[in-house]
């Protein structure tokens, strides 16, 4: 487990300069990205305690925030950092989801780009690696 001290420049680099119309709602961001930099095998749940899992319920509800606002400073982040190294693996791997035998379940909510969630899905990751 991380200390949130040594998480602290890390969170306020990579998403300080969040442009989401607000910037208490960056504080936010800051702040949640290193709390749940301490425990990042662990679920919201179970990497918050309970007021801070309510506040980033309530962060992820607000109509200003979205994906891309979100990613934007990370991105810019990841292209800086993938500028000072001279390779740069991009490892990917897809994964399929199928929910079809969740039959009850329903409100799956949004994927990227406002796409409602169906109950079969592919999701495709990729992981930067500098030699």
């Amino acid at each position: 487990m991380v200390d949130e001290n040594d998480t602290d420049d890390w969170a306020s680099t990579e998403f300080g300069e969040a442009n989401l119309g607000d910037a208490r709602l960056a504080q936010r961001l800051v702040a949640l990205a290193r709390r749940l930099a301490c425990s990042p095998q662990g679920s919201f749940p179970q990497s918050l305690k309970p007021a801070e899992l309510k506040a980033a319920y309530r962060f992820f509800d607000n109509t200003q925030i979205d994906t891309d606002g979100i990613l934007a400073p990370h991105i810019a982040q990841t292209l800086d950092r993938m500028r000072q190294v001279p390779v740069v693996l991009a490892i990917q791997d897809t994964t399929e989801f199928n929910l079809s035998h969740l039959h009850a379940t329903e409100g799956l909510g949004y994927g990227t780009g406002g796409r409602v969630v169906v109950r079969r899905s592919r999701c495709s990751n990729t992981l930067i690696a500098a030699l």
